[in-house]
């Protein structure tokens, strides 16, 4: 599935879940300045990550500033089947939050 967050696939394998994503988020270090002005650019960048398969929390992950740009996560769940929800939201710090749903296939 695929919205202005990103992209999610999630595919039934083996018993458990390949997951795949890329969420786009700027992840600005806070160390690069806007051409012309020479003012630095703020940091921004995601600080919680979370997964919920089925709505029970599998994956909870502190990010900071380092991470690139539009980051790619895959994972696997461990137990799933076709029809099982995924989900994976995120909150920043600058306070915006976001959110890619799918249903694994």
């Amino acid at each position: 599935m695929s919205n202005d967050n990103g992209k999610i696939r999630a595919k039934a394998k083996d018993g458990g879940i390949a997951v795949r994503a890329l969420i786009r988020h700027p992840m600005e270090t806070g160390s690069r300045k806007q051409p012309g002005t020479e003012e630095p650019i703020p940091r921004h960048y995601i600080q919680e990550l979370l997964c919920e398969h089925n709505g029970d929390t599998v994956l909870r992950m502190d990010w900071g500033w380092g991470v690139s740009e539009n980051p790619y996560l895959a994972f696997h769940i461990q137990q799933g089947q076709p029809g099982d929800a995924v989900t994976i939201q995120w909150t920043d710090n600058m306070g915006a939050a976001g959110q890619l749903t799918t249903v694994a296939v």
